[in-house]
């Protein structure tokens, strides 16, 4: 399939892009032939990024992260050295430590906050259990 001319030239290898063959309306037979073609080298098939996502099994939002990095940071996560969260920061970062109350020093505000969020009843039971406890 390569063009060749009445002075004997020929034209270089043919390129057919994914979004061309995408619009193309080609039975199965032609397909295999073009399939075919592009296997032997006949023909040079440049597919989409959403192509290359899918014969691949990534998604389309993965691969343009992963081409974000530079040709080092690919070489880092191709071995298995780092992953592409790591480079790019987009980890999440871990939860902060808890904040440790002194509730001694809870203001009467507070307290009454306290307990309207947790619930009158779980406080008389807690305080039901200290006083047991204490006895």
């Amino acid at each position: 399939m390569i063009n060749t001319y009445a002075n004997g030239s020929t034209t270089s290898i043919p390129t057919i892009t994914g979004a061309s063959l995408a619009h193309r309306n080609l039975t199965p037979s032609q397909l295999a032939v073009l399939a075919a073609e592009i296997a032997d080298g006949f023909i040079r098939f440049e597919p989409t990024l959403g192509q290359i996502a899918t014969m691949l099994g990534v998604s389309p939002g993965y691969m343009a992260q992963a081409r974000k990095l530079t040709q080092l940071q690919r070489e880092s996560v191709f071995k298995g050295w780092r992953s592409i969260g790591e480079l790019l920061e987009c980890i999440p970062p871990a939860l902060p430590k808890p904040v440790v109350v002194d509730l001694a020093s809870l203001t009467n505000m507070q307290l009454e906050n306290v307990v309207r969020a947790v619930g009158i009843d779980r406080i008389l039971n807690a305080a039901s259990v200290v006083d047991q406890a204490a006895a």
